[in-house]
């Protein structure tokens, strides 16, 4: 069926020229590859409305005969709170739409119980089933299971936006509906960040 594409076309659109900078996640093996393939990594269908950050300086102080001695290890990442909606639930026949089902019954439903066509449900929007994948993410945290539901491998998650890395696991995940937003769901998560990597911007110079 044709579904309404999302705004971002794959992990790569920071890079295009475009302007677009998408929030993507990852799932790192402990070689440090990515266990993913390109273009199965999840890059959501909306950027989050908030991200806050919080950092805690890591000092260590120590007393000696002279004095005390300080060493300073830089800022020790903290979790990451993130808010975001999921953008509009939009059908490609219906437009936006809040309905979830069921789907239409057969002829001989009792008179009054029988669904009606409506032209497809939320379930069957980009914007919901992009929501899903990250509740799937969320609900692995990064394991690998097998056939029966065991744990193969344990990895870790990355989350690139803007320039920014981060390498953790979730923590908790919440969503909510609301009658006066009846057309999207609005989520927030918390993200416990074991290491941070951050890309510095060059700026080529012209010898005069």
């Amino acid at each position: 069926m044709p579904t309404i594409p999302s705004a971002f076309n794959s992990p790569d659109d920071e890079f295009d020229g475009s302007g677009r900078k998408p929030f993507v996640f990852d799932i790192i093996a402990p070689d440090g590859d990515s266990i993913l393939p390109e273009d199965v990594r999840l890059v959501l269908h909306v950027n989050p409305k908030s991200i806050q950050r919080s950092y805690t300086p890591n000092v260590t102080r120590q007393a000696t005969m002279g004095g005390y001695v300080e060493l300073d290890w830089g800022q020790t990442p903290a979790p990451i709170s993130i808010d975001g909606v999921t953008g509009g639930l939009v059908h490609l026949y219906s437009g936006l739409i809040s309905i979830t089902g069921p789907t239409p019954s057969s002829t001989d439903a009792p008179y009054g119980m029988a669904s009606i066509d409506v032209g497809g449900t939320r379930r069957q929007t980009i914007t919901y089933a992009k929501f899903k994948d990250l509740m799937t993410l969320f609900e692995s945290n990064g394991g690998i299971y097998d056939q029966h539901g065991r744990v193969v491998m344990q990895g870790q998650i990355k989350a690139t936006y803007h320039g920014d890395t981060f390498f953790g696991w979730f923590s908790d995940f919440s969503y909510s509906e609301a009658a006066e937003t009846p057309y999207m769901l609005t989520y927030s998560f918390t993200f416990n960040v074991s290491k941070e990597m951050k890309s510095i911007r060059t700026i080529a110079r012209r010898s005069l």
